[in-house]
């Protein structure tokens, strides 16, 4: 149940509605008109392709993608502890 903020394109008035249903008829309470607008929420940062490629390319680098994997290691060098 997000809180979504919305501006009227009738009456240009900016009002936050908590949203229960994803069908849910919304009007203005200045005018009651449905021609409405949804607004980017005050976190929201636009970002250029550059800044939305470096971004996506360190969450990736967090979750170990693209991580360089060392294949030196043989596991038959090192069976001989394990009894099979």
């Amino acid at each position: 149940m997000p809180l979504q903020k919305f501006e009227c394109l009738s009456c240009k008035s900016v009002f936050e509605k908590l949203i229960r249903e994803k069908k849910q008829a919304i009007a203005c309470p200045a005018c009651e008109k449905s021609k409405l607008r949804q607004l980017p929420p005050a976190t929201y940062i636009p970002l250029n392709e550059d800044e939305k490629r470096s971004y996506l390319k360190k969450t990736g680098e967090a979750q170990g993608i693209g991580r360089k994997v060392d294949k030196t290691w043989d596991p038959k060098k090192h069976q001989e502890h394990y009894w099979l």
